[in-house]
């Protein structure tokens, strides 16, 4: 998740077959050449990653993987991480973790641990604080006890929560450590509203989340309707504009929006944007065109959830507004759905989900055409659907990493398990402590499979790799999913 600066200190891993680039032999563990561990010579020279987030290893999230670099580790050691100058705020340094077969390096140059960092309720609320962390390693030497510490290497990021009902998607926080929401969260509709972007570093559980579109009004980040005689928000993907004697045209986005006539005809706009949502730049919810004296549907907002952990939702409603009656004259065209976008690194826990295109105005003379179905998609391993759910548009499933992945790696390149739709092709880009490229990038093609293995080189110490769309960027953050491991040779 990491992929949040990105969170998302996030999601996944890999082992299934048929990859589309070759296979790379394996490097072998250990090092002959490396000098013989000395545990009294101990030193710590560096630690990845740069940042830890609040909530981290919570709420069915992945703990932080913490890779230190030194020389003369041995496997006895122990590791304390607290904040420097003070044993505060809480941290959990497992270092005794079950998922971690091995925690040091065969030259004894490399150390990991994971760690855990709880919501703290004492830590300041609302804005996020950066707090440096200390590093201490402490391990037998010749019957004695040595420690080491290193500082400046390492940040504990504290995060806000949001634990109630809000109504304006400009208030949401860029992430926060905990969102558990017992009551309905509905956006209010306006032009110009940023989209409803929940992001987690631990768990997401809400009852219901609305960012529809009513009337003339958008959902936030979608496209205005029309006013009268006027075309839809959105640019070519806005409903055309009415007449006096023909309904105006539904906005575009997973479809062309239908056409308005009588007179003549008037088009829907043209659809937008791509199946995987790869960037919200491109996907635009348009708004219907107004009819004679009656307004076009404004398009349906977006909704995304982003949690390292689980996402526990009911409801979820991206609607399309109905454009405007025309009375005795025409009527507006409707808005295009929304879209929904749900990122999970556990599992997903779902009922009804509603991207629908908005109904178009009716009016005496005439008539005006519908707007687009929205998009929907969802990046997890495990998606769990209510008995009772309906989910419509069907949503598309996005890449995403297993969460089986193993913390440590002996072995590189390492097999990780990537899940996603046939079809469907990434890049999978591996990253230093500093968010820089270790290694180089390269596709991973799904084929005709749901499910493959790909074999990312790693480099020793801390490694982020992450799954971007196909010719795209890590920093478009709804794109990009990660996961963190330690390489230990």
């Amino acid at each position: 998740m990491y992929s949040f600066s990105t969170m998302r200190a996030v999601l996944f891993v890999m082992i299934a077959s048929a990859c589309s680039y070759p296979q790379l032999p394996p490097v072998a563990d250990g090092n002959a050449d490396a000098p013989p561990v000395n545990p009294s010579l101990l030193s710590l020279d560096d630690a990845g990653p740069v940042l830890l987030y609040e909530g981290q290893g919570t709420g069915g999230s992945r703990p932080g993987i913490l890779a230190i670099t030194g020389q003369n580790f041995v496997a006895a050691a122990t590791v304390r991480v607290f904040a420097t100058g003070s044993e505060t705020p809480m941290i959990t340094v497992n270092n005794n973790d079950p998922m971690i077969a091995s925690r040091v390096s065969a030259a004894g140059d490399v150390l990991a641990v994971s760690v855990t960092l709880p919501v703290d309720p004492t830590l300041p609320a609302g804005a996020t604080q950066d707090i440096p962390l200390t590093i201490e390693v402490t391990q037998p030497a010749g019957g004695a006890m040595v420690t080491k510490a290193l500082t400046g290497k390492l940040t504990l990021r504290t995060l806000p929560e949001l634990t109630a009902v809000i109504t304006d998607s400009a208030s949401l926080q860029p992430i926060y450590s905990l969102v558990d929401v017992p009551g309905p969260l509905q956006f209010t509709p306006a032009p110009g509203r940023p989209r409803s972007l929940i992001r987690s570093a631990s768990k997401i559980r809400l009852q219901t989340a609305t960012a529809s579109a009513s009337g003339n009004a958008p959902g936030p980040g979608g496209a205005a309707g029309g006013g009268s005689g006027q075309a839809g928000g959105g640019g070519s993907s806005g409903g055309g504009a009415g007449s006096s004697m023909s309904g105006g045209g539904g906005g575009g986005l997973a479809t062309a929006g239908q056409t308005g006539g009588s007179a003549s005809t008037i088009p829907g706009g043209v659809p937008n944007g791509d199946p995987l949502i790869s960037d919200y730049a491109t996907n635009i919810s348009a708004g219907g065109g107004g009819g004679n004296n009656s307004g076009g549907g404004g398009g349906g907002g977006t909704i995304e959830l982003t949690a390292a952990g689980d996402v526990l939702v009911g409801a979820i409603t991206t609607n399309g507004g109905a454009g405007g009656n025309g009375g005795i004259t025409t009527g507006g065209g409707g808005g295009a759905g929304g879209i929904i976008v749900i990122r999970s690194g556990g599992t997903a826990t779902l009922d009804t989900i509603s991207a629908l295109g908005g109904a178009a105005g009716i009016g005496s003379i005439g008539f005006a055409g519908a707007g687009s179905i929205g998009r929907t998609r969802i990046d997890a391993s495990t998606i769990s659907l209510a008995a009772t759910a309906t989910v419509n548009p069907p949503y598309h499933r996005g890449a995403s990493w297993d969460p089986a992945t193993p913390f440590t790696a002996k072995t590189s390149p390492l097999p990780m398990k990537l899940f996603g739709s046939a079809g469907d092709k990434f890049d999978v880009i591996v990253l230093d402590r500093g968010g820089g490229g270790s290694s180089p990038a390269f596709t991973a093609d799904f084929g005709n499979a749901t499910m493959l293995t790909v074999r990312p080189t790693l480099q020793p110490g801390f490694n982020r790799v992450c799954v971007t769309r196909n010719g795209g960027s890590v920093t478009v953050i709804e794109a990009t999913n990660c996961i963190d491991v330690a390489y230990l040779p």
